[in-house]
C-alpha cells in the first residue's frame, strides 16, 4: 500500500473547516473531516 504524507497546510485547513462547522454541530464537523480523510 502506498504511504501518504499530508501537507501541514492541508491539516491546518482541515482544522479550520472542522472548527467552522463545529460552531453549529460538533458531531457533523467530526464526521465531515473523517469523510474527507477517508477519501485521501
Amino acid at each position: 500500500m502506498m504511504k501518504l504524507r499530508i501537507n501541514p497546510l492541508v491539516v491546518s485547513d482541515l482544522k479550520d473547516i472542522h472548527n467552522y462547522i463545529a460552531e453549529d454541530n460538533v458531531e457533523k464537523a467530526t464526521e465531515t473531516i473523517e469523510k474527507i480523510y477517508g477519501k485521501l
